[in-house]
């Protein structure tokens, strides 16, 4: 037996195991077997220490998604890796909290070598990410010497880490982080997944915005679009360059409906960031922005003269 950090958990609705779940036991001795009923009365006691959780939500009833979300969010869960197998065509049916905790979703059929290596990238995440966490003061040391970096992400939640990280390199952290994530956000909805801005409300009002998300990273040409923020300091202050590999948009047309006012006005002004990602980016979290080619790529920077002490 493999050790339990290596330990991955596969849930079904029924007492009786799926095949394909049969399939995956047969060639790694990493994986056991519960049923998501049985997990979802107590996770507490689940034996050893998985760290990735593998559902496939055909089944599991969509009465049972909700209480499964509850329990995923149980605080030994923290840090396993949620990877869900599931039609393309059902992801809209599925509770938006539990599509939100997926690290990964598959669709089906799902070939079982794509599964199990999905798994494997899973288990090596966690391990950076328990690295990271071990020594955040000198990986941020890290950052903070160097001149330029360039990372890359394709989902929500990668471009949340990243944003939270990069900020730290900054003198107003908590302000670069709220800007960096809301640009990076846009780069993967409208950018990559071209979910337009009218879309976006209809969805948010609807409650299907994270389904959406989710159904079109599952799509074969969208979902493999990746997008990529790079960093460089330099005497004058410190740039993020966010780039991504849709259409891009009229750039001109937007920024200049964006209303004129102080670039210190308080985060608290805005209860909601719809419609206002680039507004609250430019006037309260950056000193400069500026949108690049045919609009996928902007750059934004935080200067010295406006920031002094920037590079410790």
């Amino acid at each position: 037996m493999t050790s339990n950090a290596e330990q991955a958990l596969l849930l079904y609705s029924t007492e009786e195991q799926p095949p394909a779940f049969a399939h995956l036991t047969e060639t790694a001795t990493n994986f056991s077997i519960l049923s998501a009923n049985a997990f979802v009365e107590t996770p507490h006691i689940i034996a050893g220490d998985p760290r990735v959780i593998v559902v496939d939500l055909t089944q599991c009833p969509p009465a049972l998604h909700t209480r499964l979300a509850d329990a995923l969010g149980h605080s030994r869960f923290t840090d396993v890796s949620l990877v869900l197998l599931l039609n393309p065509d059902d992801v809209e049916t599925i509770v938006p909290s539990l599509l939100a905790q997926a690290s990964d979703i598959l669709p089906l059929p799902a070939n079982v070598d794509t599964v199990r290596n999905t798994v494997t990238d899973c288990h090596r995440h966690y391990q950076q990410k328990k690295a990271l966490s071990e020594d955040l003061n000198s990986v941020v040391h890290s950052l903070k010497a160097m001149t330029k970096g360039s990372f890359t992400y394709r989902k929500l939640s990668e471009a949340k880490s990243l944003s939270q990280l990069l900020s730290q390199i900054c003198p107003n952290s908590s302000d670069a982080a709220v800007g960096l994530l809301e640009l990076m956000i846009n780069s993967i909805e409208h950018g990559n997944l071209e979910i337009s801005f009218e879309e976006k409300g209809q969805l948010l009002n609807a409650g299907k915005w994270q389904s959406e998300i989710s159904k079109r990273l599952l799509d074969p040409e969208l979902g493999k679009r990746s997008a990529t923020i790079e960093f460089e300091q330099t005497a004058s202050g410190i740039s993020f360059t966010i780039s991504d590999e849709g259409p891009g948009f009229n750039v001109s047309e937007y920024l200049d409906a964006l209303p004129q006012k102080p670039k210190r006005m308080s985060l608290d002004n805005f209860t909601s960031f719809h419609g206002r990602g680039i507004q609250v980016a430019k006037q309260i979290c950056f000193d400069d922005l500026e949108y690049l080619g045919r609009g996928n790529r902007v750059k934004v920077s935080i200067l010295h003269q406006a920031n002094d002490g920037l590079l410790q």
